[in-house]
C-alpha cells in the first residue's frame, strides 16, 4: 500500500477557519488565533496499481476518518488543527 500512495501535503497556515460570509467571523477568527489553531490544505495523488489487487483508502487524521479515496483517485482536505503533531494515517 505505501508504494502506492504518493502524498503531497501542502500546509498554509492562516489565522481562521471560518467563513469570510459568517458574521461572527471575525469572534471565531480571534478565539482561533488565541488557540494556535491553522487551517491545513492536505492533497493526495493516489497512484493506482494495474496488476495486482485493487482496494479504497480510508484517510484518517489524528484517529478521525475524514474520508476514503476510492482506487487510483487523488483527494484533497481541508482541515482546523491547532498547533502541534499530528497523525495522518491511510489505511485499507
Amino acid at each position: 500500500m505505501r508504494k502506492i500512495l504518493t502524498l503531497l501535503i501542502i500546509v498554509v497556515l492562516l489565522t481562521g477557519c471560518g467563513n469570510a460570509n459568517n458574521s461572527n467571523y471575525n469572534d471565531l477568527a480571534s478565539s482561533l488565533e488565541q488557540e494556535n489553531t491553522y487551517k491545513v490544505k492536505i492533497h493526495i495523488n493516489f497512484t493506482p496499481n494495474i496488476l495486482l489487487s485493487k482496494y479504497d483508502v480510508n484517510v484518517d487524521v489524528d484517529g478521525a476518518k475524514q474520508g476514503t479515496l476510492e482506487h487510483g483517485s487523488d483527494g484533497d482536505y481541508e482541515l482546523c488543527l491547532k498547533e502541534g503533531e499530528h497523525t495522518l494515517l491511510f489505511s485499507k
